[in-house]
């Protein structure tokens, strides 16, 4: 039986989409292989560890790693409205108990697994340190002109990721992004997401939008803008391998009318975190927020650029950039 190694990071406060995130993953994999997953922690309670690994004892086919994670390394690290958990991935290739593994998948807590994702562990990684889900084009705008880099350069979202650790052991690459990280950490407007962007930009490949089902994707009515193919779009849509709950779309509080939604809490319903309630937040920056994604998801890309532009400075206040 084959095994994957597959990880994510966590604190106590999302223990409930941590287990959520573990349970469809298990529920959904195909049943020939065998899953190795490290949940990379800072201070997960016990009560929760035990209760995420009673969800999943009916899964036999795993085992459940809980790696303690030393926070105070990353201190000095830029982190606006995001916690240090972000930056856990980028220990991975130089962690002990990871040296003689090649093949990684990380992916973020707000997520949930809608389809089977040992499909991915198919691609062939000997080339490029990753392999990763590119946005929806427009969305690079503000991203590669703080960059100073072309809209040519795809910009990818880090919330997935296969890694290939031995390239990036060779390539000494937590060494190298944790260096620029602490050099640059001022300009670091999006976290590792940026500083991967801008250090790798040459040194990655694209994976079909399924394996990061991103919110924005759920917001258009078209291919035609989205910088992905006809088949990528509807695939991604339909048939997510990964649904990725990120920005303001996380089912516990927002009232983004998120397709996949429903089925979250049918995972969560399966839990002993079931009985879990979250406080809807309503307020007007909320619903602006929710109209905006709609909005620039259907829009051509020389009329977001000429919004963006002009309306720059009230973008940023609206998406807390």
């Amino acid at each position: 039986m084959e095994t994957l190694h597959i990880g994510i990071s966590s604190n106590d406060a999302y223990a409930t989409h941590l287990c959520t995130s573990i349970y469809s993953l298990f529920y959904n994999i195909d049943r020939k292989f065998f899953v190795n997953l490290y949940v990379f922690d800072w201070w997960i309670s016990d009560i929760n560890k035990e209760k995420i690994i009673w969800s999943c004892n009916s899964f036999e086919n795993k085992t459940i790693f809980f790696i303690p994670m030393n926070k105070a390394f990353f201190n000095a690290f830029y982190t606006k409205w995001l916690s240090e958990e972000t930056y856990f991935k980028l220990q991975i290739p130089e962690m002990d108990i990871f040296k003689n593994i090649k093949n990684f998948l990380f992916v973020d807590t707000d997520t949930m697994f809608h389809w089977d994702i040992s499909t991915i562990f198919s691609i062939d990684l000997w080339d490029k340190l990753f392999w990763a889900v590119p946005y929806l084009w427009r969305w690079m705008v503000d991203y590669h002109e703080k960059m100073g880099t072309s809209l040519d350069n795809k910009y990818f979202n880090a919330g997935v990721l296969l890694m290939n650790l031995d390239l990036m052991r060779k390539n000494n690459f937590t060494q190298r992004i944790f260096e620029f990280l602490k050099n640059n950490h001022v300009n670091s407007f999006a976290y590792d997401e940026w500083a991967l962007n801008k250090l790798f930009y040459t040194n990655w490949k694209e994976i079909p939008p399924k394996y990061n089902a991103l919110p924005l994707l759920f917001c258009s009515i078209s291919y035609v803008f989205s910088g992905y193919t006809r088949e990528q779009y509807l695939e991604a849509k339909n048939k997510p391998v990964i649904v990725h709950f990120s920005w303001s779309t996380k089912p516990r509080n927002s009232l983004f009318p998120h397709p996949f939604k429903k089925e979250y809490f049918k995972y969560q319903s399966q839990t002993y975190f079931k009985d879990s309630k979250f406080k809807k937040i309503l307020t007007t920056k909320s619903i602006l927020k929710i109209a905006f994604y709609f909005f620039v998801a259907n829009m051509p890309i020389w009329l977001y650029k000429l919004m963006f532009h002009k309306m720059k400075n009230w973008m940023k206040r609206l998406l807390n950039f």
